[in-house]
């Protein structure tokens, strides 16, 4: 099936000659197969349950994609639509064929044997840390009424997402019309604070709201009371004030450090309700989107110089109780609450070099060779893990995001062909 098909005649006559003609014909771009996609709401803000609805035909399998229109600027051209060429194998009549021989254009899903079709749950809301290149990569089984509603959780990118769907079915190929959901946040709120500081010091902690509605709005910012540190204000009264279209207004206080360790440090920012205009206007409060919370991590290390003493024993216990001892001298000017013991025990004397072997896992990202570089590692990594029971449901949704994201993105590097090259241009190989 293609946009345009060329039907070839031939005739052998008696005296062995061979005479044929071709005629060519284009083809409708348009399928038998209707297949529609929408989500409701149509627009989301960060982190909002929204449900996406697939409509195909009867016992379809649908392949869906949604992935943030910034990598498609960067990307044009490698979207799916009538106009390029689709190649599908259909294996006799028997539909169960289809999942295992379908293949499409670069750039949209490969159709494997999908295995279980049931959407994962939804991923843990978080405060504006889930931004992922690729949201939707999934297969979907509209059953026997032929709509499928898929329930999400909208990634906290200020985007819009676009989407694509196609379908397969005894009726053939299907392709969806081409929607848009876009993410917005009426406001923002960013903090900006350093990666680590010595217990005693103090420094400026700000809080920048941004104000991208057309209107003005009256924003109270607010930081959540912690017994890890002190703030003292230094912005007066101006935690509650106006904030019009376009603006942006930074907050401070001074921040001093309480405990040793890591804390968190949040702050929230609301629009709320007031009676006194900004700019002789009246100031509205957004219907949702009204509250941003921000949440940092900041660690506190000691005053002093860190000193670190490490002790080992190689205990073969052959079924009776050992005992071994330690005396632990610690320096006559040690730091008031810096000491700290830990104590562990491993049963495999490789085990302390593949303990905590989930912190290897990375994001995939860079050319073609670097995301290779780094995807690859992920596969080995979660079958040890797996092999070993030490998979968790978390560890596990971590990897399949960066799995996913990782192989979206080095179909950016591959050729018509099947190749792949490092830049996604130049001569192409097969590593």
């Amino acid at each position: 099936m293609a946009p345009e098909i060329q039907v070839v005649a031939y005739a052998i006559l008696p005296s062995g000659n061979v005479i044929a003609s071709s005629a060519d014909f284009n083809t409708e771009k348009c399928f038998s197969h209707k297949v529609s996609l929408e989500f409701s709401p149509t627009s989301a803000v960060p982190g909002e349950e929204t449900t996406m609805q697939v409509m195909a035909q009867p016992d379809s399998l649908c392949g869906v994609s949604a992935v943030d229109q910034s990598v498609l600027i960067k990307e044009p051209g490698k979207t799916l639509n009538a106009d390029k060429s689709i190649v599908y194998l259909i294996s006799g009549t028997d539909y169960a064929d289809i999942s295992r021989v379908t293949r499409v254009i670069k750039g949209m899903p490969l159709l494997i044997t999908p295995g279980s079709h049931t959407p994962p749950p939804p991923p843990i809301e978080t405060v504006r840390t889930f931004f992922p290149e690729t949201w939707i990569w999934e297969l979907v089984e509209v059953g026997e009424t032929g709509t499928k509603d898929v329930s999400l959780t909208v990634p906290d990118t200020i985007t819009t997402w676009e989407t694509e769907a196609f379908c397969l079915s005894q009726q053939g190929f299907g392709l969806a019309p081409r929607k848009e959901i876009r993410v917005f946040q009426p406001f923002f709120l960013e903090l900006t604070l350093p990666y680590s500081i010595i217990r005693g010091e103090h420094f400026e902690l700000k809080a920048t709201t941004f104000n991208y509605l057309t209107s003005c709005i009256m924003v109270s910012v607010t930081p959540t009371p912690s017994l890890d540190y002190t703030l003292t204000p230094l912005s007066g009264n101006e935690y509650k004030s106006c904030l019009c279209g376009g603006e942006r207004k930074t907050l401070s206080w001074t921040m001093a450090p309480l405990n040793l360790g890591v804390m968190n440090v949040t702050v929230t920012a609301e629009a709320v309700a007031s009676d006194v205009s900004c700019d002789n206007e009246v100031v509205s409060v957004p219907e949702r989107g009204r509250i941003d919370v921000v949440t940092r991590s900041l660690i506190v290390k000691a005053e002093g110089t860190e000193m670190t003493k490490v002790h080992n024993w190689l205990l073969c216990p052959k079924g009776e109780a050992l005992t071994e001892e330690i005396d632990i001298q610690l320096p006559e000017n040690v730091i008031d609450g810096s000491a700290r013991a830990s104590l562990s025990v491993l049963g495999d004397i490789l085990g302390r070099a593949l303990k905590n072997l989930d912190g290897l896992l990375q994001m995939p990202y860079g050319c073609g060779e670097q995301n290779m570089v780094l995807l690859a590692p992920n596969i080995y990594i979660l079958q040890y893990l797996k092999n070993t029971q030490q998979l968790t449901p978390a560890i596990m949704e971590k990897a399949t995001n960066f799995l996913t994201s990782g192989y979206q993105r080095q179909l950016n590097y591959k050729h018509y062909d099947g190749a792949y090259s490092t830049f996604g241009s130049g001569t192409g190989n097969t590593w």
